[in-house]
């Protein structure tokens, strides 16, 4: 059918075909087989292989098990840099992947802000994609002799067993996925799961100021750590610090970044020993994409963030509210048919911080609106705005910043989409935002 070169172009995600691949399509319960068959012939692909009978597919009855044999033929294995834990992958992956291009490295980001390679990005549908697509992707740009960051969710784990990972960064632990993992019990043996599929565990990096960290340390003790105890801070907006007597400077701010660059940091030493060069080129890395996004407005500030969690919230409003604004504003909804515990706490860690809370739309999924909000008032809160339409509720809380305020637009980032009722619907934090920034 083809020949042993050729194995390492086969592809199971039309974002990645090019004229020169091979698409494998699996037949799936909640598989739209038409839209895909169009978007993989769209591409031009060399054949398309499926056990779904078409005139213009290649029939394989055991699709699985001619799978397996595909990813049996990879055979390149570049150095697998790994970054697990609730929050900061996004960021600290982005950082790792920016400072090994300074550094001149072959490398490619894989994670929730897509894929990154020289100078193309193409869109991710998970955090981590599946098995082979990462090893397409690895075959298809990468060599022995590179690089590839990857961000670990802790759903991932069938998608990257076969994987070996040579480098791991834990960030920390917090209520995530419950809808998944029921406990943070077997959310945290999800993440230990991962853990373990690092080849020498000298090479894990493990945030011991977070508690979750000094159990795994427990575990792993050979493990490498890292604290705010292994520096000194001058300042978090924008971030200073002092680490094995040299000064750390980015354009980055938030003690949670200062975390994101430490690790990042440690995890690239380990590889190359010049820790000035690595330190350099930390200090242009300016924004990561959806992630502390600060636009002026006037004289306020309108910060978008990806932050969806009870601890992310904490980390960035209490990282604006030390920042001595007049008046805070919040806007934030959240995820439907996802683990319901958060909401209320998602409120309450916003209360602490201002009596300005506006909620909304976010990915509502199947859920109905009404009822998402039913859930999350499950005590009694004072101070807080209702307005289902996001793009509603943002012109509302931009109208009403006065004078040295700050509004905090959370829990979609980047985003390009909204998802309801099964269906994506083109929708943007920043576009909105943008409107009043002309």
């Amino acid at each position: 059918m083809f020949n042993k070169n050729e194995i390492n172009l086969i592809s199971d995600d039309t974002n990645y075909l090019t004229n020169e691949d091979i698409f494998i399509l699996k037949r799936g319960k909640n598989y739209k087989i038409d839209q895909i068959l169009k978007e993989a012939k769209n591409k031009n692909p060399k054949l398309i292989i499926s056990n779904y009978h078409h005139k213009d597919i290649y029939y394989v009855k055991n699709i699985n098990k001619y799978e397996k044999k595909i990813i049996k033929e990879y055979n390149v294995n570049p150095t697998i840099i790994g970054v697990t834990g609730t929050n900061g992958k996004t960021s600290t992956t982005t950082i790792i992947y920016s400072v090994l291009k300074k550094l001149n490295k072959k490398v490619m980001l894989i994670g929730s802000n897509g894929i990154y390679f020289n100078d193309f990005k193409l869109p991710t549908r998970n955090t981590t994609p599946s098995k082979l697509t990462i090893l397409y992707l690895i075959n298809k740009y990468l060599d022995n002799n590179s690089y590839l960051i990857i961000e670990l969710s802790s759903q991932s784990y069938s998608r990257i067993k076969s994987l070996h990972i040579d480098y791991l960064i834990f960030t920390n632990l917090s209520k995530e996925h419950l809808d998944t993992h029921k406990t943070m019990k077997r959310y945290f043996k999800a993440k230990i799961k991962i853990i373990n599929l690092l080849k020498n565990k000298e090479n894990l990096f493990i945030n011991i100021d977070d508690n979750y960290g000094k159990k795994l340390l427990k575990k792993y003790k050979i493990a490498q750590t890292y604290s705010f105890k292994d520096i000194n801070i001058i300042s978090n907006n924008p971030i200073k610090f002092i680490f094995n007597n040299y000064k750390v400077t980015s354009k980055l701010s938030g003690n949670f970044n200062i975390y994101n660059i430490l690790s990042s940091i440690l995890i690239v030493n380990k590889i190359f020993t010049n820790l000035e060069s690595i330190i350099e080129s930390i200090k242009d890395i300016e924004v990561i994409e959806g992630r502390n996004n600060v636009y002026n407005y006037k004289n306020n500030k309108i910060i978008i963030d990806y932050a969806h969690t009870p601890y992310s919230f904490e980390n960035i409003i209490s990282h604006y509210y030390h920042l001595k604004f007049n008046s805070i504003y919040i806007l934030f909804g959240f995820g439907g048919n996802k683990d319901i515990s958060k909401r209320s706490e998602m409120i309450q860690v916003s209360l602490k911080y201002s009596n300005n809370i506006i909620l909304t739309e976010d990915n509502s999924r199947n859920e109905k609106f009404i009822n998402i909000i039913k859930s999350a008032l499950k005590d009694e809160f004072d101070n807080l705005i209702i307005i289902q339409d996001r793009k509603e509720a943002i012109r509302y809380a931009i109208s009403k910043l006065s004078d040295n305020d700050c509004l905090l637009i959370l829990g979609k980032g980047n985003e390009n989409y909204m998802l309801k009722n099964k269906e994506f619907i083109e929708y943007s934090d920043y576009g909105e935002v943008k409107k009043w920034l002309i």
